[in-house]
């Protein structure tokens, strides 16, 4: 998985969550991956260190369709033969002007993100990527997002198709359930559905920082009485699912213990990358 996503690229992937539109695909003469030597910076939105050996211009059949996240690398793919001699440390993914994040360079067994034949790079000699599995994560902490989710936002990125998925408007929803979450957002819902409010354009904020955050508390009757022990935005079958509290919780409640046709409030929740 990438070593950071940069801010803007996460704004990019949040406001097709918060508002629509489209994700340029990483692949063509906008996009390239350029190896350098030495560390990473502390953050992608920094200037790049070391020298840059070598660029690769991935093209439009580089990786595979997405499953679980990833979308996998088919075969082996090459470098240009021109560069600057030296150690291969790291590599920056940009997309039409994008820097998508900072990615880690090894061979195989090293655990890097982009696994290369050889990290030594001399002018005239093409290096091979062997594999370059672009991914985002379906679990980070308490927040789990489906495999249809992560499959269609990766293949926003990777693809020349476009899926635009909506969590504002009304086929979508927050719902609160009793219970102890489920596994992973791809299991079907446990326990008994307490509280659900439809979603609308004005739900979510303008995404600032790769995230964006509701613009006033949801309130809706409680449809049955219990205690609320997880929550998930749900359109079909992309889920975001996480945790609930009154404090420190992926989603802020006014009251965990929601009884039926009695109002209750989410007042926070934020859309993030995990």
């Amino acid at each position: 998985m990438p070593t950071w996503h940069t801010a803007n690229f996460r704004n990019i992937v949040i406001n097709t969550l918060r508002a629509g539109g489209t994700t340029a695909p990483f692949y063509g003469t906008a996009t390239e991956i350029a190896f350098y030597s030495g560390a990473p910076p502390v953050a992608p939105e920094n200037a790049v260190t070391g020298t840059l050996l070598v660029v690769a211009t991935p093209a439009s059949n580089w990786w595979s369709a997405p499953s679980g996240g990833i979308a996998p690398f088919p075969s082996g793919r090459s470098t240009s033969a021109t560069g600057t001699t030296g150690t291969i440390g790291y590599a920056r993914l940009t997309g039409s002007s994008v820097i998508v994040g900072d990615f880690t360079a090894g061979i195989v067994g090293s655990g890097a993100d982009i696994i290369l034949d050889s990290l030594s790079f001399s002018n005239g000699v093409a290096r091979t990527i062997t594999n370059f599995a672009f991914r985002l994560p379906l679990a980070a902490g308490t927040i789990r997002l489906s495999s249809a989710l992560a499959n269609a936002l990766v293949a926003n990125w990777v693809t020349g198709t476009f899926t635009n998925i909506i969590f504002a408007d009304a086929a979508a929803s927050l719902s609160i359930f009793s219970g102890s979450a489920p596994a992973t957002a791809d299991d079907a819902p446990t326990g008994t559905l307490l509280w659900t409010t439809a979603l609308s354009a004005t739900t979510w904020a303008a995404v600032s920082g790769g995230a964006c955050v509701l613009t006033a508390n949801l309130t809706a009757n409680a449809v049955a009485t219990g205690t609320a022990g997880y929550a998930r935005i749900i359109r079909g079958s992309h889920v975001i699912q996480g945790s609930v509290g009154t404090s420190a919780a992926n989603f802020i409640l006014s009251t965990l213990s929601l009884v039926s046709a009695t109002s209750a409030s989410v007042t926070e929740a934020t859309l993030a990358l995990p």
